[in-house]
């Protein structure tokens, strides 16, 4: 499957250009991704033309996909060729430079604590 892995929407400096979406395809073969396209809360599409090769990321610079991301209040959309949702991503907040990691991939350690 392929989904959102990570996203920059508050970079330090000038947000232009350097924001960024990272997807995962975490099965072992590649996944085409023409076709498949990112939405996000304005509604603003970006139409993907490439593919993912198995177990790696895929790292969409703001230039690329002229997607600029909100940075509070924000959900991204993945949809494939089928037009089927595949994965969103939401997020109420992003500080300076603090990446984004979607849920599925956040690591929790029990019983470690927290101060």
């Amino acid at each position: 499957m392929v989904f959102f892995r990570e996203v920059l929407p508050n970079p330090i400096g000038e947000d232009a250009g350097n924001e960024w979406i990272k997807l995962v395809n975490t099965e072992d073969n590649a996944v085409s991704l023409i076709g498949w396209s990112i939405k996000d809360a304005s509604g603003k599409t970006y139409s993907l033309n490439t593919s993912i090769d198995g177990k790696t990321e895929l790292l969409l610079q703001s230039s690329v996909t002229d997607i600029t991301l909100n940075n509070t209040n924000e959900t991204l959309t993945l949809i494939n060729s089928s037009g089927e949702v595949v994965d969103t991503l939401t997020y109420s907040e992003a500080g300076d430079d603090e990446i984004i990691i979607a849920n599925r991939f956040v690591e929790i350690t029990i019983g470690q604590e927290t101060s």
